[in-house]
């Protein structure tokens, strides 16, 4: 059943391009910082830690930008509870430069966290 209260899951596209409505950064690595749950390597200015908003999982965000792009099939969900995090973009309209362009916006945010 629609709920028009709820928001609906993001295309990859919205996801990428968006990213800061879905995830929230933290640059400051302190002691009870945790690991990245993918690399386990702690988190701090060169390896900036990401949250999931919707389900509150945290990673190094240079680990979720190579799940994130690593075309597995389960790379549309968090690594953690499996939760969708985007559906794929509608494929009639399929401008793969729209892909890259969300990738290449995802990057550069990434990259402004850690610069900052």
């Amino acid at each position: 059943m629609f709920n028009p209260f709820k928001n609906p899951t993001p295309t990859r596209n919205e996801f990428t391009t968006n990213f800061n409505r879905y995830a929230t950064f933290h640059l400051s690595g302190t002691p009870d910082s945790p690991d990245c749950v993918i690399c386990t390597c702690p988190c701090g200015p060169k390896r900036p830690r990401m949250r999931l908003r919707d389900c509150q999982h945290d990673f190094c965000s240079l680990c979720f930008e190579k799940w994130l792009n690593s075309g597995q099939r389960a790379a549309d969900k968090c690594v953690m509870c499996r939760k969708v995090l985007f559906v794929p973009d509608d494929e009639t309209d399929s401008s793969s430069s729209e892909a890259y362009d969300s990738d290449d916006s995802l990057n550069a945010l990434i990259d402004r966290m850690v610069l900052a």
